[in-house]
Order: structure tokens, then sequence, then C-alpha cells
């Protein structure tokens, strides 16, 4: 059985190799391509758990996050935090292997968190409707791609 991952590449999904070690004759970008793609299951994977616990009215300083964290006397969200991590290593990889990051989930979960931070907006949105939003735009391309 093998462990593919699918990502979505020049606005195609692309369904990746195999990421077992097996093939040690895979260049070092095919590599770096299929970490990234497992990676960004992962993070949406995680996300999408978190977020339906927030988005159900439970934990929601979720987006209390130790790199974005307006409050200076509130403590961060360890998932928060670890989702934060995540996106922006697997940002950081996307822009080394010189990928169009516009189709990842890491964008979307980093500008949701700046948004929940951002105190200059008095109208944005709580972290429950912020995370509907963010869940309901995560869900839409699993659905389109089965």
């Amino acid at each position: 059985m093998t462990q593919g991952a699918t990502i979505r590449r020049a606005g195609r999904l692309v369904e990746t190799q195999d990421v077992r070690p097996r093939n040690f004759f895979m260049s070092r970008r095919t590599k770096d391509l299929n970490r990234l793609a497992v990676l960004e299951v992962e993070l949406r994977t995680l996300a999408t758990a978190l977020l339906r616990n927030v988005a159900s009215g439970r934990n929601t300083w979720l987006f209390v996050a130790e790199q974005m964290n307006p409050w200076p006397g509130l403590p961060p969200s360890r998932e928060g935090t670890d989702l934060v991590e995540r996106a922006q290593a697997i940002i950081r990889l996307a822009n080394h292997l010189s990928e169009d990051t516009s189709q990842l989930v890491a964008p979307k979960i980093l500008r949701s968190f700046g948004q929940a931070n951002d105190l200059s907006n008095p109208n944005g949105l709580g972290p429950i409707r912020l995370a509907a939003s963010l869940l309901k735009e995560l869900e839409a391309p699993c659905q389109s791609a089965v």
C-alpha cells in the first residue's frame, strides 16, 4: 500500500509519489516536493480538527499563538502556536522550492491568525465565526478533489 498525497500545483491537483524512502535515486527536489505535500496534508488534517472545536465554541483561544499574541499577559495556545510554526515551515519550504504558495493551506491559516489578532479592526470576526469561515475554506478543495 503506498502513501501518496495530493497537492495543487499550477491550478491542477497533482498526485505525489510514495514518500517512503524506497527510491534512493529520487532527486532532492522530488523528495522536498513530496515532503511539502505530506506536511500540507498533515497541516490540513490538524487544522480541520482544531477548527471544528473552535467553530463549535470550544477552545476559542486557539488563535492566540506565541508568534501572534496581542495580549502580553495572556498565555498562548499550544495548539495555535504549533499550527503557526507548521504553517511558517511549509511556506519557507515552498519558497525554497520556488513553488506557488497561493494554493497552500499554510498562508490561509496565517492570514486567519493575523485577522484574529488584529486589534485595530473592531468589526473583525470573532474566533468562532473565523474558525467556521476557515474550516469552510479548507474543506472546499477536499470535496472537489473526490
